[in-house]
């Protein structure tokens, strides 16, 4: 046998006998070993558990995916066991967990491993991710954004099973690995042992700092434009184990004009074919990150993806833009034995724009190798959330996904929405925003995660909107043959769309006196809409910008500029107040944000002071409304109807009040008051909160109703000025016509120097249950098929449900339900009585406690949005303590359209039956 194959062969040999023995120490070192992922496995898989919302399912004999956009994604669970568990995940081994993760982890979690009777391990589930819990250490393991990510791996021999301590309507991930069962695996044991707790530590500082460094030499290639480039033409077998790029060019979005093609083995298509700029990871703009592949900074882009081929390797850059470029770069290489197993490196980019399927695909095609990772662009022309998409993976011709997600942002590692933030296997290196519009980058590598298949691959990324610009890079290695589902794209097919920030007003509206309008063609950077307007003057001179004004509030007035140019200092002023200067306003940003002012509708005058000579280009102004506590009645709103002593005034932007304004008595003695009209829809009983500033110079004030005292005195002193604390005045009988509330001053704190009285908000609510219990402020514990949350009824006419919300249960088909849990004080026969609403979208339920069925299936079909009134349920005898209210749906109305279901709160009254 030749010594050349002798070799290869024991190579082989020794990597297989390495992978059946896999110890502690192995999955650790997953964590890090990029080598690993070029050497393609044989009968394993990785798949996930999550939370999904289970009313999408595939029908096998229609072919069809029902409720495929069911988007209740939360306390979902495989089953719950007698002792009130909740199972998130259950596999047999031998295998490994290798992601966790949570948007809210809350309660006990339970790991069982080997089939243990109790529970191998239990914590507090928050506690693996904030470094109490030895060895779930950051950053393998943690808080990312508001993500909770472990990658810390959870190895077992025989079979795993992971739960909750009970059902806490928790969103959750939970990725596993499963091996041959040949394969011998060392079960997940604490204390680590000294080489497994070095091993550790290892990855740790790996994680910590990737080692984006190039210590080679470097050259550079002169790129003209449409004339290919060889960076890279030689013989192997080698493996490139690093590549680095940094393109040099004064073209807008040049590093999208770039293209990118290796080919492996004499290939005629190219195996990886990218925009340069995205295949660094970095979609739009060289955005600084740096993660465990892939890096990208101000010095250029680096790749430490592993990169063989066995007979040649070739790596061909072509420049499509319109001016010449010069790219600077270097590639490191390896001599090795060819190795039979080794697949190539893909990387292939793609685009919708816009995009109008609802399962965008970021991967398809046939097969055998592994998936490992996926950069994802998304170009939103509103400021509303696109992120609501699950991840869907199918290996080998699956018809339901092996991996279902719960949203976009839990499958890149954060929650509840996006925040920038970079790790080695996951981040958000771009949000423009305002908002969630504008352009967004992110990211996820799968490495110690990454999902082999032996015939076909698919991976899509859920997409709710039909105007958004979709774009995305996926990685992957693949042995021959392949056959994948990509397109060459054009020049023009990648060019990001122009600039338009919304919810501005353009700069080049506005009529201004002398002011010039300018366009960004051949400037590096974009204007919004492409234009800018100029304004020149000498030092002293004010230019008048006329502002449109949609409504009276306190607003934040923001500027937008070109980013890095020299402008001329300046001052903003409304009337004689000044806003806020600009020294070097745009520096380091194109929005600088100048201070707040109150506009009234209409047009606004706002007056811009150049402080120098020089001139100032204005893109944009923005106008962001105040910040309202919802549900609120703002004080400075009210009408005031009476006054004793001086008069009241409204006060704005000194202290962080609701819609940054109050309602200001400058009292200067006791007895002195102000009366307001409260706006009083109904009459009837009500509850009546308010929020008062507090600070060392303000008074005691009491809230009257006529002459009557409503609640206690409230002592409004404080050291420092202060927003309050909100505080409730007690219940009231009001009317539309009766609708007067007066605040007195009664005295002072000894340590107050005056008898000031801010009042920021009042809260009023109508009573309409007296002793409601609210139905939206039970703990939900269980749901299927749906999902259970509170709905301000404000739209609907607040007033006529307790509390102005309701328990929203928003299900898709019959069968669905949700629990929630009351707590009864002590033990006693009880009177139950259940107000809900009715709705022409609303089903038929029926509601058990403690998991018998009481009275009869409810009807909430109504032509109209009303509250049910008291529906009774007659007598219970209860038990202090907890249980449990089911509603599950039964079933609609031939009218309904559809089966939701709101209750807005029960009573549970001592009965005398």
């Amino acid at each position: 046998m030749p010594l050349r194959k002798t070799l290869c062969l024991l190579t082989l040999c020794t990597w297989l006998a390495s992978a059946a023995e896999l110890d502690y120490s192995y999955f650790l070192r997953t964590l890090t070993d990029l080598d690993r992922l070029r050497i393609l496995d044989e009968g394993v898989t990785c798949k996930q558990f999550s939370s999904y919302d289970r009313a999408s399912k595939y029908d096998e004999k229609t072919d069809k995916y029902l409720n495929w956009g069911a988007n209740g994604d939360s306390g979902h669970y495989i089953r719950a066991e007698p002792n009130g568990e909740a199972v998130m995940a259950e596999m047999e081994g031998p295998g490994c967990i290798v992601r966790i993760w949570s948007a809210n982890p809350t309660g006990r979690i339970r790991f069982y491993l080997d089939g243990d009777a109790k529970p191998t391990y239990e914590w507090p589930f928050a506690d693996l991710f904030h470094d109490k819990v030895p060895p779930f250490k950051p950053p393998v393991c943690g808080m990312d954004g508001a993500g909770a990510n472990i990658y810390l791996p959870i190895p077992y021999a025989k079979s795993c099973k992971v739960a909750a301590d009970k059902a806490h309507r928790q969103y959750y991930h939970i990725g596993y690995k499963t091996f041959p069962k040949t394969t011998a695996v060392t079960t997940f044991r604490l204390p680590l042992s000294e080489g497994e707790q070095k091993e550790l530590d290892r990855v740790i500082t790996t994680w910590k700092a990737p080692d984006p460094a190039w210590d080679g030499p470097i050259a550079s290639a002169e790129l003209p434009v449409g004339k290919p480039v060889t960076l890279f033409d030689e013989e192997g077998p080698r493996t490139i184990v690093r590549f680095y790029a940094k393109l040099v060019s004064d073209e807008r979005y040049a590093l999208r004009r770039v293209v990118l093609r290796m080919y492996w083995d004499g290939e005629e298509s190219p195996s990886v074919e990218c925009p340069l700029g995205d295949f660094f990871g970095t979609g739009f703009f060289a955005s600084k990150y740096e993660s465990l592949p892939l890096d990208m900074g101000p010095e250029g882009g680096y790749c430490r993806w592993r990169m063989p081929f066995q007979k040649k390797g070739r790596i061909v850059v072509i420049n499509e833009g319109a001016k010449p470029a010069k790219l600077d770069y270097a590639v490191f290489k390896q001599a090795e034995p060819p190795k039979p197993t080794a697949a190539c490196f893909h990387a292939k980019w793609r685009r919708e724009d816009p995009c109008k399927t609802f399962d965008y695909p970021i991967l398809e095609c046939e097969g055998k190798g592994r998936f490992v990772g996926c950069m994802l662009n998304v170009d939103n022309p509103d400021q509303g959330w696109w992120g609501e998409g699950d991840e869907k993976v199918y290996v080998d011709g699956e018809k339901f996904p092996s991996t279902f997600g719960t949203g976009s942002e839990d499958y890149f590692g954060d929650a509840w929405g996006f925040r920038h933030f970079v790790r080695p296997f996951h981040g958000n290196t771009l949000g423009q925003g305002p908002g969630f519009s504008n352009k967004w980058s992110v990211y996820r590598w799968h490495i110690s995660d990454d999902i082999p298949f032996e015939k076909s691959f698919r991976i899509t990324i859920e997409n709710y909107g039909k105007d958004k610009d979709y774009s995305s890079v996926a990685y992957w290695y693949q042995a021959e043959p392949h056959k994948d589902f990509f397109t060459s794209v054009p020049v023009e097919g990648r060019i990001p769309r122009p600039k338009v920030t919304p919810g501005v007003v353009e700069a080049e509206t506005l009529k201004v006196e002398g002011a010039t309008v300018v366009d960004d063609a051949g400037a590096m950077d974009e204007f919004s809409s492409g234009k800018a307007l100029v304004l020149k003057g000498k030092a002293g001179q004010s230019i008048e910008l006329p502002v449109p004004v949609a409504q009276d509030d306190v607003y934040a007035i923001v500027l937008y500029g070109a980013k890095g140019e020299a402008h001329s200092p300046f001052e903003l002023a409304i009337g004689d107040r000044t806003v806020g200067k600009g020294d070097n306003a745009f520096a380091k940003s194109a929005l600088f944000r100048v201070g707040k002012a109150r506009l009234a509708k209409g047009e606004a005058k706002l007056a811009l002071k150049l402080a120098g000579e020089g001139s100032l280009v204005l893109d944009a102004l923005r106008l962001e409304p105040s910040r309202k506590e919802r549900g609120v009645i703002e004080a400075e709103s009210l009408p005031v109807t009476a006054t004793n002593g001086p008069k009241a005034e409204v006060e704005d932007i000194r202290l962080p009040w609701s819609a940054d304004s109050q309602l200001l008595l400058p009292a200067t003695e006791a007895g002195q008051s102000l009366t307001v009209a409260l706006p009083v829809k109904a009459a009837g009983r009500h509850a009546l909160t308010a929020r008062f500033t507090r600070g060392p110079d303000h008074g005691q004030v009491q809230a009257l109703v006529g002459d009557k005292p409503i609640g206690d005195p409230v002592d409004c002193f404080a050291a420092r000025p202060e927003v309050g604390i909100v505080v409730s005045l007690g219940k009231v009988d009001l009317t539309p016509e009766a609708n007067a509330v007066t605040f007195k001053v009664v005295g002072k704190n000894e340590k107050s120097t005056g008898f000031r009285v801010g009042i920021d908000y009042v809260r009023l609510g109508r009573i309409v249950v007296e002793g409601a219990i609210e139905a939206e402020k039970l703990p939900v514990v269980a749901s299927d098929g749906g999902r259970g949350d509170t709905q301000h009824m404000g739209s609907f006419g607040a007033n006529q449900w307790s509390g102005e919300a309701q328990l929203f249960f928003t299900p898709k088909a019959k069968g669905a339900y949700v629990t929630v849990e009351l707590t009864v004080p002590k033990d006693g026969r009880y009177d139950l009585d259940l107000y809900y609403t009715k709705a022409g979208d609303y089903g038929i339920v029926q509601l058990s406690l403690d998991g018998k069925p009481v009275g009869k299936p409810f009807d909430g079909f109504n032509n109209g949005v009303i509250p049910s009134g008291k529906v009774p349920y007659g007598a219970v005898e209860l038990k202090a303590g907890k249980h449990q209210l089911k509603l599950e749906v039964v079933g609609r109305n031939d009218a309904s359209t559809g089966f939701y279901a709101g209750v807005d709160c029960l009573a549970l009254t001592p009965s005398s039956r």
